[in-house]
């Protein structure tokens, strides 16, 4: 929700930084002013938003600010309100061009794999697009006029291998806004196929678990933090 920690980018960046350190430098926003006022001092090379359906207008609002500040900027988009359909791909695309990339389901995996072609494309937009697929990406081709959807990276059994953003470091700025709410995740997936809900799809049908030795050690992590604090509210995730 919009009162807690934003654990989904945190993951995605502690992921990305154990496969490619000291390739890229992040910064983490939660507060859609402290974005504005950075985009309005500092462009970064690549604007990651991580979108759900009760920040998606926000999310696509900043994606095309940007792109009118920094037309040859990179926009990745990931998140549950996505479409995972060809077609929902294409109407995408149209409908929001400032957006060049897609990561589908998880994102720590196809997030790191298009940071990968960024680096061995140099950052050039026709080498890192140039209709070769990017697993677990969706692009727009220009040359080709087409969607290029690469293959679905399956979800690993050992979650501990995605680093916690917590004892990271990468969630430390949080802790100082007493409006947010420490957010935990202990587990991935859902059995059921409910159609309705996000989650309801094959990929997410398999439920996995973080390690009880984990979970206790964010725990401990987040009460030293907090424990001067007026917020002492803590959401715990089940999914």
């Amino acid at each position: 929700s919009s009162e807690t920690f934003p654990i989904g980018i945190g993951f995605v960046t502690a992921y990305a930084q154990k496969y490619l350190p000291e390739c890229f430098d992040f910064k983490l926003f939660k507060i859609p002013k402290l974005l504005f006022s950075e985009l309005d001092s500092r462009l970064p090379d690549i604007l990651a938003m991580g979108t759900f359906p009760w920040n998606k207008c926000l999310g696509l609002w900043a994606a095309e600010y940007y792109k009118k500040l920094k037309p040859d900027g990179m926009v990745v988009f990931g998140g549950t309100f996505l479409p995972h359909e060809h077609d929902g791909y294409k109407n995408f695309f149209k409908e929001h061009p400032y957006v060049d990339l897609l990561v589908m389901y998880d994102g720590e995996y196809g997030f790191l794999e298009f940071l990968k072609r960024y680096l061995s494309g140099e950052g050039r937009k026709e080498r890192i697009f140039n209709g070769d697929p990017i697993d677990g990406c969706v692009y727009w081709s220009k040359k080709d006029k087409e969607v290029i959807t690469g293959n679905i990276i399956n979800r690993l059994k050992d979650l501990d291998d995605i680093p916690s953003p917590y004892l990271t470091g990468l969630m430390d700025p949080f802790f100082d806004n007493e409006k947010l709410a420490p957010l935990i995740q202990s587990t991935r997936g859902c059995p059921f196929l409910c159609s309705y809900c996000w989650a309801g799809n094959e990929f997410n049908s398999k439920t996995l678990q973080f390690s009880i030795e984990r979970i206790t050690s964010e725990l401990d992590y987040i009460a030293e933090k907090r424990k001067n604090g007026v917020n002492r509210l803590l959401i715990f995730a089940d999914s």
